[in-house]
């Protein structure tokens, strides 16, 4: 175990490259930063909330980039005055994107929670945060010790069920509108971190095909749904040079097509990974959508029929004619249920908000109804295939 500084802490608290999780587990806290406006809050009085905005922003910079932030608190009941206070102070906190979930302490008695506060940061290190008695933080001690960050990524897990729900414990009207505010300040500082494809090619069509792979590489279920192309994994190279070929102009970027190309092919890797799951939901329409020539549709329908066999892949197509209930109005693909990616003529959208995630995930059920699958997906594909040639 190591001891770092509090400088060293707050840094690792922004390099984190994917998650961070963070077990709370005392009933009061005192620190310099917070115990004045917790004074303000028991005298009745407004707060604008300003002290927290830094904080704020910097976590929707991390929800914005795909990272997910979550908290487990460990209270006791009733609520102590300080947890009553936090429980107000959280909202503009939650809208920033974090997920916060509070645990009654009394069923926690069988969770063996470790003894201190703890940061898990990418389920590899752990930061041991350590308290004096007032409550004020006293020392920083961390280690990457596998077994120590599996005991704690297992503690949390079990702890995290209990979801925050906005309560007004202060009715101080002036107060709940710097909530809001400051809520609304943050949403449209998200909105305003959609991935941008003018901002993400900057450097190159390269450079953003390979920026999905880290969330790809980690994930272990996917779910796809595709109304008008077929998915990137399932590409072949001549297709996706054909589709790529509009945007380098759309986009007025440098024209790195080879590079591009490949970059999108060498990520197919991760579809012969025994580990991984990919389920797939496609518009037939998808299956006549040219790009490029006959030659091209054709090859790319025998590399679908190709993949479709893998034995980690359901692919699901909805016939044409079918009657459903619903309609996918995106396209989008959801990663192990916690991060749906979309796009936009102009931009990719990330969302991370469990109740929006889940949302998709049930619209994706929906989607897949009338779907089939096996040999009658393929007939699917083979007629397509088969009125290609008869219009050539």
């Amino acid at each position: 175990m190591e001891e770092i500084t509090e400088d060293a802490f707050n840094e690792l608290l922004t390099e984190f490259k994917h998650s961070s999780v963070h077990l709370e587990t005392r009933d009061a806290y005192g620190t310099e930063v917070e115990l004045p406006h917790m004074a303000k809050w028991k005298r009745g009085e407004p707060d604008d909330f300003e002290w927290l905005q830094e904080w704020c922003t910097e976590l929707a910079e991390h929800v914005a980039a795909g990272r997910t932030v979550r908290r487990v608190k460990i209270v006791s009941e009733p609520l102590s005055d300080y947890q009553r206070w936090v429980y107000d102070v959280f909202t503009p906190i939650v809208a920033a994107g974090e997920d916060i979930r509070w645990l009654p302490r009394r069923r926690s008695s069988t969770l063996r929670i470790p003894g201190n506060d703890y940061y898990l940061l990418d389920d590899e290190r752990v930061v041991f945060l350590h308290y004096a008695g007032s409550g004020l933080n006293t020392a920083f001690t961390t280690t990457v010790d596998a077994s120590v960050a599996e005991m704690c990524r297992k503690r949390s897990s079990r702890c995290g069920r209990w979801r925050y729900r906005t309560v007004n414990t202060n009715p101080n009207s002036a107060t709940r509108k710097a909530q809001e505010a400051l809520g609304l300040r943050l949403r449209e500082l998200v909105e305003s971190m959609y991935l941008e494809f003018k901002r993400q090619t900057r450097a190159g069509m390269k450079q953003m095909m390979l920026a999905p792979t880290p969330l790809e590489e980690r994930t272990e279920r996917f779910l796809i749904y595709e109304h008008h192309v077929i998915p990137g994994f399932f590409q072949t190279a001549s297709y996706t040079r054909a589709m790529l070929k509009f945007w380098f102009g759309f986009l007025d970027v440098a024209n790195d097509i080879d590079e591009a190309v490949a970059a999108r092919i060498d990520r197919q890797s991760v579809l012969y990974d025994s580990s991984k799951t990919f389920a797939v939901i496609l518009e037939e329409a998808a299956l006549y959508t040219r790009f490029g020539d006959a030659d091209t549709l054709a090859g790319q329908l025998d590399r679908l029929l190709s993949v479709m066999s893998l034995p980690n892949v359901a692919f699901g197509i909805v016939p044409r004619n079918v009657e459903r209930d619903v309609v996918g109005q995106v396209s989008f693909w959801l990663f192990d249920d916690k991060l749906v990616s979309l796009e936009t003529p102009t931009a990719s959208i990330e969302i991370t908000a469990p109740q929006e995630v889940a949302m998709y995930g049930r619209t994706f059920d929906h989607l897949r109804k009338p779907a089939v699958y096996g040999k009658d997906a393929r007939a699917l594909v083979i007629r397509a295939q088969n009125e290609l040639a008869d219009s050539n």
